[in-house]
């Protein structure tokens, strides 16, 4: 995950890299995500998107909302 701030705002954008490998632990794709955050009030709040996809999960697409109480994510929404 890469995590940048926006200065003097509590708001971050998160870019999250998933790599999904095969029983043999071969890659099989990947799937980014983009995340923005904002950390107030408490829990945190924000929204993710799918940005881009590869291998089989290529022209995957999907958004929702974002709740990060502690030091959890929270997800939710749709994969299309």
């Amino acid at each position: 995950m890469e995590v940048a701030d926006i200065a003097h705002a509590p708001i971050f954008h998160c870019l999250y890299t998933f790599v999904a490998l095969d029983e043999n632990g071969d890659e099989t794709g990947t799937i980014i995500i983009r995340e923005q955050c904002v950390a107030s009030p408490d829990p945190w709040q924000g929204r993710w998107e799918i940005v881009s996809g590869t291998g089989a999960y290529e022209g995957l697409q999907g958004n929702g909302s974002a709740l990060m109480p502690g030091n959890q994510e929270n997800w939710v929404g749709f994969v299309y």
